[in-house]
């Protein structure tokens, strides 16, 4: 298999790099949800099918960004406690409910959360504004496109993102087109 070439295309228009917020990362993390994971999005995190979030959690134990992991050309079969999932979706997305234990990723028999670890390296191409909402809470709206070239666009997709911790947390997400 051929190593796949990353050729990113993401501008931001305004707001896009304080101390601690990144804009591009986190238009990325949009990104993931919504073309990795068929989410289009969600007021609450409890609104997220279980198995995609377990998933999207699982796979960002590993890497800050799914769209940015390395391209490897073997497969890795991972297992975790589900407590280590369960941390992972608090960083992702704060406060939560998820049943861990309900996805279908859960092996009972082994008490783990277990899957063979895809590849999710993308090319991402986008316009991205930002706005700081204030009290550590940043809105992105990111315009995506289908190719480098940017004339035709695939969506627009929103998320409000909120300081917790040491990061930011994913408070809501949606897709206008």
């Amino acid at each position: 298999m051929a190593a796949q070439t990353k050729q990113d295309s993401v501008s931001v228009s305004k707001g896009g790099k304080t101390d601690s917020f990144d804009a591009v990362f986190y238009a990325k993390r949009l990104y993931e949800l919504k073309y990795l994971f068929a989410i289009d999005g969600f007021n609450q995190v409890s609104e997220l099918p279980v198995s995609a979030a377990v998933q999207f959690a699982f796979c960002h134990l590993y890497y800050d960004s799914l769209v940015d992991m390395p391209n490897e050309k073997d497969m890795f079969f991972r297992q975790v406690l589900p407590e280590s999932v369960s941390s992972k979706l608090q960083q992702l997305f704060g406060e939560n409910k998820i049943d861990v234990t309900q996805s279908d990723l859960y092996n009972p028999n082994k008490k783990v959360v277990e899957m063979w670890q895809p590849n999710y390296r993308k090319s991402v191409y986008a316009d991205v504004v930002c706005s700081n909402l204030g009290n550590e809470a940043y809105e992105i709206a990111a315009t995506f496109y289908i190719a480098k070239d940017k004339e035709k666009v695939d969506s627009i997709v929103s998320g409000t993102f909120k300081k917790d911790g040491e990061g930011y947390i994913l408070k809501s997400m949606k897709t206008k087109q």
